[in-house]
């Protein structure tokens, strides 16, 4: 499948995988955005699109009604190729930015152009761990997390189901019973992340993640995805539970790692996309690196 060349535009499909993979493998990028399962997922929330522009991956789409690209994927003019697609929007009268640029391209690629203002995103920031760290969970900055994993070990009967993709579609009634119990309706992220989470699942053979389920005293009460960024890291896409079984998020997180990901030194857990309780869950288990990220703006 071959892509469309600049300025036009093509939504994304099933077929631009193998296009994303070699890209990838080609230009490797620390920042899970760029995944192929993320960016299918999330295609027709986000209503990403994507583009050639001198042999670079130009992705593109609209967040709270702003619209927005990503870094370039290549390794040609890609100065040129961000001016180049400003300019396009500018000339038909739209605002656009450049979303999660990271450190390396601002300091390799945008080098001080004073055509450019640069903010800071914390709420876009990727929290990365190593990954003998979540499932060794040793220390005292670990100590209450061993304590709740325990407990959950000793209280209750359960059963780690490794998914297939029959066994992942029947993970979907669970998604939208966990979205009704924390009102996603109420809440418009969490209801666009369960959108996401759902077509993961509907495609989990496709998009090649790996996944697991926890049945609790015989209930489906939980579930992670999660795939391969690159050698060194692992990225967790997903991971859902009930409330309502103590310890349960900190036996998925632990046993997940330990049965998919031990051979990675890091795992990639997202962003927090600025959700309060979110951040605090991610900060106690101590990254050991936040992936800064910016937005970019045309002056």
């Amino acid at each position: 499948m071959n892509l469309c060349r600049f300025p036009e535009f093509e939504s994304i499909q099933p077929g631009h995988k193998d296009i994303f993979k070699k890209y990838l493998s080609l230009y490797k990028k620390e920042s899970c955005g760029f995944m192929f399962a993320n960016v299918f997922s999330w295609k027709e929330i986000l209503k990403l699109s994507v583009s050639s522009l001198d042999e670079n991956l130009i992705i593109a789409g609209i967040h709270d009604n702003n619209p927005f690209f990503y870094e370039p994927v290549g390794d040609r003019k890609l100065l040129e190729s961000v001016k180049a697609v400003f300019r396009h929007f500018k000339n038909g009268n739209g605002k656009i930015h450049l979303k999660g640029a990271t450190e390396d391209f601002i300091k390799n690629v945008i080098n001080g152009d004073r055509s450019f203002s640069i903010t800071e995103n914390r709420d876009d920031s990727e929290y990365i761990y190593l990954t003998a760290d979540l499932i060794s969970l040793k220390g005292n900055k670990y100590h209450s997390k061993k304590n709740l994993y325990n407990q959950f070990k000793k209280n209750n009967s359960y059963r780690y189901i490794k998914l297939e993709q029959d066994t992942a579609e029947h993970c979907i009634d669970f998604l939208d019973k966990w979205c009704e119990r924390k009102e996603c309706g109420l809440t418009p992220l969490q209801a666009k992340e369960n959108c996401a989470a759902k077509r993961m699942l509907e495609n989990f053979d496709y998009l090649e993640l790996k996944g697991t389920a926890f049945e609790v005293n015989g209930v489906l009460s939980g579930l992670t995805l999660g795939e391969e960024l690159n050698p060194d890291t692992f990225v967790v896409h997903v991971e859902k539970a009930t409330s309502l079984v103590k310890g349960l998020y900190q036996a998925i997180n632990r046993e997940f790692l330990e049965n998919e990901a031990s051979g990675y030194k890091y795992v990639n857990r997202e962003e927090d996309d600025g959700v309060a309780g979110l951040r605090k869950a991610k900060m106690s288990y101590n990254p050991v690196k936040l992936l800064k990220k910016y937005d970019i703006f045309s002056e």
